[in-house]
């Protein structure tokens, strides 16, 4: 990449300041705004008056032209062919992708997205990021943790010693995540899960799955990838019983057939990417002790690792973000599954969490558990001792049976 001079990338760990700085500079907190903030979760920044994207843009100023660079990153992304779409139905990457060009649509002069960028596939940040540099009238800065992952920007402000800046009610603290050992946990059997004939269609004319197989076998970590839109999400959400498959679609666990539609979540846990679409307990700690729970040390040890020792009694809905994010995550491994989907679980971590998340998902696989992850991080998988990889591709689906192997293993839990 080269050539984007009016795009920053702001690095730090979680809490350095960087949520407060994109807000400081783009007048979020005050009443002479001068530019737009747009925060982790995107559909807090659709408008809720439109019932299609193309209204959505058309409210913030698209007016039909056929203007080339805005034309250009509509067909790319595949926005032509959903304009009559509901925006609240299109994935969230999609979602993210909609509202950042609705506020380059708008007369600002600048921009602060904050880990929007976490969720797109490569390529539609690299198309994202073509697009926004040639909104030279536009000075944007982008909070990321991924900054590794982009090549040849400018300029990476690194919010590191800012922490003073953050706004985080004093009272609260968040503990750091930690994979330590407080207990002997021993490796338990899975199962197999197995795919046939699956078809799933939102509607005539928008079909995402028609017929495809797969066989998962139990104890692996599976990398389903794909671009946004692709379907992983959906995938997911029939899995785990959310939405319904169509015509003759089998679904088998260990071998025999199971119906998720008809007990949602009681053989599949699913982390939805937006923890705001999980999370709706009035306790952190009515979040992690499920209805079929697990061993009370288990819970206390999942406590443990994710640093919610001290906020158990503390609402989610009062707690930033990426705590809330932790607590999805958290919430879904409480319970007693033998598969877990876990959908953009590093968006909003930092390093040392991202780090720490793996260490804990290895151990749990180490212990018999079953993952599918999905991650447009280019870098997470290569934590893992070994991964297998899933495309998602034009509604089929594609595996490449070779594990993926690191060159340098991850200890496990101490």
């Amino acid at each position: 990449m080269s050539g984007f001079n009016n795009i920053s990338l702001l690095d730090g760990p979680n809490f350095s300041g960087r949520s407060h700085y994109l807000k400081s500079i783009t007048g979020f907190d005050n009443d002479n705004a001068q530019g737009i903030y747009l925060g982790s979760n995107p559909t807090d920044f659709l408008t809720g008056l439109a019932n299609s994207v193309k209204f959505e843009l058309e409210l913030h100023g698209w007016n039909g032209a056929n203007h080339s660079s805005l034309s250009n990153i509509l067909k790319e992304l595949g926005f032509d062919r959903k304009l009559s779409q509901n925006p609240f139905t299109l994935s969230g990457g999609e979602q993210a992708a909609l509202v950042i060009i609705c506020a380059s649509l708008l007369s600002h002069s600048k921009i602060g997205i904050d880990l929007l960028f976490e969720q797109f596939h490569d390529r539609w940040k690299t198309l994202l990021l073509d697009y926004l540099s040639r909104k030279t009238q536009l000075e944007i800065t982008i909070a990321d943790n991924r900054t590794k992952e982009y090549s040849d920007l400018p300029k990476i402000i690194n919010y590191g010693s800012m922490a003073e800046l953050e706004q985080i009610d004093s009272r609260l603290d968040f503990g750091k995540m930690k994979c330590v050992s407080n207990g002997k946990f021993h490796k338990k059997k899975g199962l197999d899960l197995a795919l046939s004939d699956l078809s799933f269609a939102y509607s005539r004319a928008n079909k995402i799955f028609e017929n495809i197989s797969i066989h998962l076998k139990a104890g692996n970590l599976y990398h389903l990838i794909g671009e946004n839109g692709a379907g992983k999400s959906t995938l997911s959400k029939i899995l785990t019983g959310v939405l319904r498959p169509s015509g003759n679609s089998k679904i088998r666990m260990g071998g025999k057939e199971i119906i998720p539609f008809k007990n949602p979540g009681k053989h599949v846990a699913y982390c939805f990417q937006n923890p705001d679409e999980q999370l709706f307990s009035k306790t952190v700690k009515q979040e992690l002790w499920p209805k079929y729970m697990p061993s009370e040390n288990e819970i206390e040890r999942i406590v443990t690792w994710f640093g919610l020792e001290s906020i158990l009694d503390e609402n989610p809905n009062d707690l930033p973000w990426v705590i809330r994010k932790r607590i999805s995550i958290a919430a879904t491994l409480c319970l007693e599954r033998h598969w877990y989907i876990l959908d953009e679980p590093t968006v909003g971590l930092d390093e040392h969490s991202v780090i720490t998340l793996s260490l804990i998902i290895q151990t749990l696989l180490d212990e018999g558990k079953s993952f599918i992850i999905i991650s447009h991080s280019s870098t997470f998988f290569d934590k893992f001792e070994n991964s297998k990889e899933i495309l998602l591709l034009n509604g089929k689906l594609k595996t490449n049976e070779t594990n993926k192997s690191t060159s340098s293993p991850l200890a496990k839990c101490e």
